[in-house]
């Protein structure tokens, strides 16, 4: 799926780069991130001038034998508040209405061209390797160098 949710392990919640940087910085490199994408959502493509957001897309590495994971950045995207809010479906279910999160579902499975069913085994899939990991890590080491390249 070209869009997928993206739960952040609950030992990392609130450690981004977004709050590594000076707002000054962010700011810059958020417009930056924005600029270079035409204001355009990698994921549904939709163009907006003034509401796009920067998502800091990581990957997740875990060493089971030491109960140690390692947050790894992987690039800044330009995306919409939607697909931004699907991206963060941990996050959305906690805080939007039924009626919300059922817009956000449609929404995903436009963008991926799938079905409800299919969209449904990936949020269960996510959730699954949430749980897993936070049961596994005790420990977690945010890794930026990502953002050099």
């Amino acid at each position: 799926m070209k869009l997928q949710i993206q739960l952040v392990p609950s030992g990392l919640w609130g450690i981004n780069l977004r709050k590594k940087l000076s707002p000054t910085d962010w700011r810059v490199l958020s417009r930056y991130v924005r600029d270079s994408n035409h204001h355009t959502c990698e994921y549904c493509g939709i163009k907006q001038s003034s509401i796009m957001h920067c998502h800091e897309e990581f990957h997740y590495n875990i060493n089971v034998v030491r109960s140690e994971g390692i947050q790894v950045l992987a690039k800044l995207v330009c995306v919409c508040c939607t697909c931004h809010a699907v991206i963060h479906w941990g996050r959305s279910e906690a805080t939007l209405k039924r009626t919300e999160l059922s817009e956000l579902t449609s929404h995903a499975i436009r963008v991926n061209d799938t079905t409800p069913d299919a969209w449904d085994f990936h949020r269960a899939e996510a959730k699954l390797n949430w749980d897993k990991a936070n049961m596994i890590v005790k420990q977690w080491i945010t890794d930026y160098r990502g953002l050099d390249a």
